[in-house]
């Protein structure tokens, strides 16, 4: 080809306007390669009026032509080729934008409704929790945008219940769990104010295992329930965990544990849950949580020794101890200060309620 492009002297820049062809095709399709053709015809003409055409004696014609056959043809199958890639390119690419753009749609719409269930979840609990006798601070942090922790401070009938629990994972489906007892156990209080926390629970447990067995979830739930008395008086039942006591007179901590069996696991469980009862003193402070906040590890701590470290529920009793002749509101803060240096990949929710 070079040998031709010296042999005769209009082949230089009829050759230029041919890699100026091959670039324009690589990168701006077929109207460009017209664009390209015409310059070439154009950069012949001028090579022929400006310098003639001398044909060089070790070279015939015929050799030249099919040179200049051969590079032309050449150039269509490369600018072709060129072609092709650059319109498969822009035909994925613009697949490529319609799909991101079909998925930004699904996830801002998806986002909006899982804000719906969050502002659901948030409206259903109590955001000034008020018994007579009694101050009441609470707390509860989702790890998911809908968490599973539950608590409830319920006025009805002219009874009132204290409630915490906590629905196995977190997330969707333990949200949607989790609201379905707040729903169940206000509706059980409204028709039989006089129910004993044991019988109470054992009428949300047949609620709630049959919406598990229909959403298809191996879930279950820990739960206690509190029923509030005059004078300190509490009546409680459900396995969920310890509850601690800061006693004013002694300035010690009492831990009661709780005894039966989670909710969700079986349709009866009557035979295995009981009510107890506990008295709290003028000055006495009950702390429930979920393990959320028991459970959390040091942050930047390494993964093996987080265990180790555990926020744990003696720092819960120490905190207790130290805090507890003050305000509901004052333990909560020291308790939420205390949590600032430690991570968690659980709903963490706490109740602090002060007999005055």
């Amino acid at each position: 080809m070079w040998t031709n492009i010296i042999a005769y002297r209009l082949w230089p820049l009829a050759a230029l306007n041919i890699a100026i062809l091959m670039d324009n095709m690589a990168t701006g399709g077929l109207r460009l390669l017209l664009k390209g053709l015409f310059s070439t015809l154009v950069g012949v003409g001028l090579s022929v009026v400006l310098f003639g055409f001398s044909v060089s004696s070790e070279v015939s014609v015929l050799t030249g032509a099919l040179s200049a056959i051969a590079i032309t043809f050449f150039t269509v199958v490369v600018s072709y080729t060129s072609y092709s890639l650059t319109l498969r390119y822009r035909n994925a690419k613009k697949a490529l934008e319609e799909r991101t753009q079909e998925l930004q749609e699904t996830r801002d719409a998806l986002w909006g409704e899982m804000e719906l269930a969050k502002k659901i979840q948030t409206v259903l609990l109590p955001t000034e929790p008020d018994i007579s006798g009694l101050d009441i601070s609470c707390y509860m942090q989702p790890a998911d945008e809908v968490g599973g922790d539950y608590y409830d401070v319920i006025n009805a009938a002219g009874k009132n219940w204290l409630v915490i629990g906590d629905v196995s994972g977190h997330g969707v489906s333990a949200g949607l769990i989790m609201m379905m007892v707040q729903t169940s156990i206000n509706t059980a209080i409204e028709q039989n104010p006089e129910v004993e926390p044991s019988e109470l629970l054992s009428i949300i447990n047949r609620t709630i295992k049959r919406n598990i067995e229909k959403l298809d979830k191996d879930k279950y739930m820990t739960i206690t329930l509190f029923a509030v008395f005059q004078e300190g008086r509490f009546f409680f039942s459900g396995l969920h965990q310890d509850i601690l006591i800061y006693r004013s007179s002694t300035k010690t901590v009492d831990t009661v544990e709780t005894d039966g069996v989670w909710i969700g696991l079986m349709n009866d469980i009557s035979d295995f849950i009981k009510t107890d009862d506990l008295f709290l003193e003028h000055g006495d402070t009950m702390l429930l949580y979920t393990d959320g906040i028991t459970e959390a590890w040091p942050r930047n701590s390494e993964t093996a020794t987080r265990r180790q470290h555990m926020f744990g529920t003696n720092t819960l009793i120490e905190l207790l101890q130290a805090y507890g002749d003050e305000s509901t509101e004052r333990i909560k803060k020291e308790l939420l200060r205390a949590f600032e240096d430690y991570d968690t990949d659980d709903d963490v929710t706490f109740m602090v309620i002060k007999r005055v």
